[in-house]
């Protein structure tokens, strides 16, 4: 009997649902016609009628309770929220009944298939908290894996290239002997790059490294704390396992390393930015912030900087702090507020200029509709130091004046005694240019870098050392310049790039003192000038180089894989032409091919100006110092790539380069002898073949 009164019920139920949806379907009713056809379904809907025995009943209280009407049509919503795609127009006049009679709140919620809405509505309720909570806090960055195998970046000719390249790539014996020359290693990042969006204007920015370049297999258990120089080492051989990296027990940095902080506060006048933050300028020859899957440096400034906008131009002043030299920390005093020691030996700087750059999405609108973009700036640096104090008078608890408190005045007055006049003022103008138009691409940078410096000393001791040798005159001059030009085009829809580039970095006859001294950029403090009247020499007569004038490339702008990146350090004293081809095979995989020729700028400044065949510092013929025939060659390398990277942010890589030297790492025999008696300059030796295979794994989110 409950059976065929269920089965009754329903049939109405569907009957009235039927008569509903079709009224539906016609033209807006009048409002008498829609009040009258609301009602009907109502006592249908309702559940507890159906306990009544005789179902044809149930159409006259539609008639007889009007009020009841709304509360019991709360049913009438879950079906039609099931086609809302299909029939959104019943939708609607439903969910405006339920609010309309509260009381009857209890009843609607013994349904089944409103308990089911309600936690759908729950749920939809908790991902909207959710996206806004995203949008509060932004989480990027990347993952990161690099296998590297280097076979002879000392080019066969051992530690006469130190400090060129890394000196852990042969196992030397002697400068004749080696029992290895080949590395393998494998290192890994995670960067995390968080963004607190304060408000739509204010936002905090953050940048973190963790495991920063740690080479797998190192800090194993073995190497516990404590112990000599902080550092136990037990068997590496019972090892079980990696520890985190801790500076100055198991390793020289920590496992977490937070690199820049800084906020952007967007004003109805202009954009301001304050703290540790990135500099990028053009493209990233001179100026890099290190951003790339494959970068290990990045230039990060303490930076005021304020911008704004005037005719699509951005306008922009900066106030960087370079160099605070000595403070008042000490190891002996516990918090407080950190204070700059003496203002007399600040670095200042002003950064300022000018560029016009345009958005993705115009530049995409604009090359759709054929036109051409271009984008320029202008960027200057003005630096400036009247007193140096440089780190080899620092010392003891203290940093600025050893052990004893920053308030003492006699401190103070021992300090200034221990400052030297620098006199040091720098300019930097850079100039950038990008144009693009259909599938072409062009972009320059060229750098000028020009200033003195009054007094060169490192310290109050080498000053006082110099004047006591009569020098007098420790000035500097500086004028350095470099440039990169670039030009490429796609073809076969985009698929195949074809591409070349030139550039050129301003080098300086004499890199230091001593044999091989200076050439490249490794180590940087070297100071690379001298004085003739104290110079070492290795052959003829004293020379005396009083300018620094060897632009450098930032590190992180990467021509090659062997020779500007491991062996000398980045592109410096060089020129270099780099065609380049690749071809995507689908969107996401393809293999690209760089030829890279180099010639040095100053013949003098190459190892081939001391490699000779002899060994003596004062090797002459006949009172003749022997001639020198360096060579600018510095050689060609390949470098092939095969890539892929997804959609969701994994990639990968395999590389493979090989470097050929030139004559510039090679030696002359000056000693050979032909027929008729005359000394002829022969080649000696050439440098050995360096080769890398490197596999890189990352995911970037």
């Amino acid at each position: 009997m409950k059976t065929r009164l269920v089965l009754c019920g329903l049939g109405l139920w569907i009957v009235a649902f039927g008569a509903q949806f079709a009224s539906a379907q016609e033209a807006p009713p009048s409002p008498a016609a829609s009040g009258t056809a609301a009602p009907a379904p109502a006592p249908i809907e309702a559940e507890p009628p159906i306990v009544e025995p005789p179902p044809a009943a149930a159409p006259e209280p539609a008639a007889a309770e009007p009020p009841p009407a709304a509360p019991e049509a709360a049913p009438v919503e879950p079906p039609p929220v099931e086609p809302p795609p299909v029939e959104p127009p019943p939708v609607e006049p439903p969910s405006a009944e339920p609010p309309a009679s509260p009381e009857t709140a209890p009843a609607v919620d013994t349904m089944d298939d409103l308990k089911e809405l309600e936690q759908l509505e729950s749920l939809k309720g908790a991902e909207t908290i959710e996206e806004e909570q995203l949008k509060f806090f932004e989480l990027h960055g990347y993952l990161r894996l690099r296998a590297d195998l280097f076979h002879q970046l000392d080019l066969g000719v051992y530690n006469e290239l130190r400090p060129l390249g890394d000196l852990g790539t042969a196992d030397h014996v002697s400068n004749d002997k080696r029992s290895d020359n080949t590395i393998g290693t494998a290192n890994m990042r995670l960067r995390l790059a968080p963004t607190i969006n304060v408000s739509e204007d204010i936002k905090i920015m953050v940048e973190a490294d963790l495991l920063d370049n740690v080479v797998l297999g190192t800090t194993p258990d073995t190497y516990l704390r404590g112990g000599a120089g902080g550092l136990a080492p037990g068997i590496s051989g019972f090892s079980t396992a990696q520890v985190s990296p801790h500076a100055g027990a198991n390793s020289d940095v920590n496992s977490i390393e937070i690199r820049r902080v800084w906020a952007e506060v967007r004003t109805p006048v202009g954009l301001l930015k304050f703290g540790r933050q990135p500099s990028h300028w053009g493209t990233g020859m001179y100026i890099n912030d290190g951003n790339c899957l494959d970068c290990d440096y990045g230039d990060t400034v303490d930076r005021i900087l304020f911008g704004t906008k005037l005719f699509e131009h951005v306008l922009f002043l900066g106030m960087d702090f370079v160099n605070e030299g000595v403070t008042d920390d000490s190891t002996f005093e516990y918090g407080g507020q950190d204070k700059d020691a003496t203002q007399l030996d600040d670095v200042q700087q002003l950064v300022f200029g000018f560029a016009r750059k345009h958005t993705d999405a115009e530049i995409e609108e604009l090359i759709e509709n054929d036109d051409f973009v271009m984008d320029y700036g202008f960027y200057n640096v003005v630096r400036w130091q009247s007193y140096a104090l440089e780190q080899s008078v620092a010392g003891g608890g203290n940093v600025a004046f050893g052990n004893t408190p920053a308030g003492d005045f006699a401190s103070r007055q021992g300090l200034r005694t221990q400052l030297i006049e620098r006199d040091l003022k720098l300019y930097v103008g850079d100039i950038w240019l990008k144009f693009l138009w259909k599938r072409l691409h062009m972009e320059f940078e060229a750098v000028w870098v020009t200033g003195s410096i009054g007094d060169a000393a490192k310290d109050a001791a080498e000053q006082k050392a110099l004047r006591q040798k009569g020098v007098t005159d420790n000035s500097l001059d500086i004028d350095q310049y470099g440039m990169v030009f670039q030009i490429d085009y796609k073809f076969l829809d985009d698929a195949l790039f074809v591409g070349a580039q030139w550039g050129l970095a301003s080098g300086d006859p004499y890199h230091g003192e001593g044999y091989d001294k200076g050439f490249g950029v490794y180590p940087y403090q070297d100071r690379q000038f001298a004085d003739g009247k104290y110079q070492r020499t290795k052959y003829g007569p004293q020379i005396e180089d009083r300018a620094v004038n060897n632009f450098r490339f930032d590190p992180d702008y990467h021509i090659d894989m062997i020779l500007f990146r491991e062996i000398i350090g980045t592109v410096t004293d060089a020129t270099y032409l780099k065609p380049t081809i690749q071809y995507n095979i689908t969107p996401s995989i393809g293999a690209k091919l760089d030829m890279i020729f180099s010639w040095a700028m100053e013949a003098d400044s190459t190892p081939s100006y001391y490699h000779m065949k002899f060994e003596s510092l004062d090797d002459v013929k006949g009172g003749v110092p022997v001639e020198r025939h360096p060579s600018r060659w510095l050689g060609m390398e390949l470098d092939l790539e095969v890539f892929y990277k997804s959609f969701d942010g994994f990639g990968s890589k395999l590389q493979y380069g090989v470097f050929f030297p030139g004559k510039a790492f090679g030696y002359w025999d000056a000693d050979y002898v032909d027929d008729t008696g005359a000394r002829i300059p022969t080649w000696f030796g050439a440098p050995d073949v360096a080769q890398t295979v490197q596999w890189h794994l990352f995911v970037e989110f």
